[in-house]
């Protein structure tokens, strides 16, 4: 049990050492919020993109809290067993069920006076969900194989990459839980609508990287452009990633296009090659991939 719960909860070194690097306009409105959410108990709701950084947020919130000495337990709804994920956020009893030789705490019990973060919020079975929301409401919980409800004073925080009123439309999510959980909602925008940030992170993982294999690498002029005109789909996660491909590669102080993953720069060869083309082929083109499109989405040509 020890050991699965130390796959359950995310390892906080790793979140508290990074910093938030933000430079665009979209997101020093959302960092210039944090302290006014942290003051509240609201439940918040995090929006975003794999790999735009939800968890950092989450983190932000309840470092400015006045839970910041208090327990903070990540709990990603998606990599917990549906067997197990009741078991492991509300705690069971002795005998609740075969092999239950011993109660066990659970990771809301964990958390009580500080923060529950819920990612991926969106992939939790619907059967756990009447539950969760008694908790919130209540304030108290019950362990599996309980008799008595136990007290509980704890502050939510979920995240998802899912769109929620979809969810909720299509009966998969509770839509008195969404609502009780969506008390206050950041949407993070993702890495290509944040063009200012994209250089400074850079700069931020190069840092980091360097430091950590011990080098003093540094990006070409044109491999910097090439990062600037990458769309970044894994965002933030995916910019990480890449830097930390081209220091571990290149064995020159200069890190050159060549050392980029070949995805990054093909993307921005062909970004290139559309630039220069007339407005008559641009146009072109353009009907051509909207035809592809509909050709692959549509059953007839009407």
């Amino acid at each position: 049990p020890v050991e699965e719960q130390k796959n359950i909860i995310t390892e906080m070194d790793e979140i508290q050492t990074k910093d938030f690097i933000v430079a665009s306009e979209q997101m020093n409105v959302i960092m210039e919020s944090l302290p006014r959410v942290a003051k509240s108990e609201a439940t918040v709701m995090i929006l975003g993109e794999t790999g735009v950084g939800k968890d950092g947020i989450a983190y932000q919130i309840h470092k400015l809290s006045p839970r910041a000495n208090a327990p903070y337990i990540i709990i990603n709804c998606a990599t917990i067993p549906e067997n197990l994920i009741e078991s492991e956020l509300f705690g069971y009893e002795k005998g609740a069920f075969t092999n239950a030789t011993m109660s066990k705490i659970g990771l809301l019990e964990m958390a009580d006076h500080g923060t529950i973060f819920l990612d991926e919020v969106g992939d939790m079975p619907y059967s756990v969900q009447v539950k969760l929301l008694r908790c919130i409401q209540n304030r108290q919980i019950m362990r599996v194989g309980g008799t008595r409800m136990r007290d509980l004073n704890v502050r939510f925080i979920t995240a998802t990459n899912q769109p929620m009123e979809n969810l909720v439309s299509a009966g998969k999510f509770r839509k008195d839980l969404y609502y009780r959980l969506n008390a206050i909602k950041l949407t993070i925008p993702p890495l290509r609508e944040r063009f200012h940030d994209i250089l400074p992170l850079v700069n931020y993982f190069l840092k980091i990287f360097n430091k950590k294999y011990k080098t003093s690498k540094q990006l070409s002029r044109a491999s910097l452009r090439y990062l600037q005109g990458y769309s970044w789909p894994g965002n933030v996660r995916e910019l990480e990633n890449t830097i930390e491909h081209a220091v571990v590669l290149c064995p020159y102080a200069i890190i050159g296009t060549e050392f980029l993953p070949d995805y990054i720069t093909e993307q921005q060869r062909i970004s290139e090659k559309k630039a220069a083309c007339t407005l008559k082929e641009a146009v072109e083109q353009c009907e051509r991939a909207l035809l592809s499109e509909a050709m692959c989405k549509y059953s007839s040509t009407r």
